[in-house]
């Protein structure tokens, strides 16, 4: 499977967030950008058995 874009709205410290990957990516960002969670939702979405092996993603990580 290949991304070819990636959009997120309301997730832990990431409020919007397009995405776009090439073949390689290199993120740089503060403390608390959001790297992580980006890292995290790409394994999930790459592999979605990730969710029933640890838990991932809970209600706490969608603020309103």
């Amino acid at each position: 499977m290949k991304v070819v874009r990636l959009t997120i709205r309301n997730f832990r410290c990431i409020s919007t967030l397009d995405f776009h990957p090439s073949e390689r990516n290199v993120l740089i960002g503060q403390v608390n950008a959001g790297k992580v969670q980006l890292y995290m939702l790409l394994a999930l979405l790459l592999d979605p058995d990730l969710g029933r092996r640890i838990p991932v993603v809970d209600e706490t990580d969608f603020p309103e």
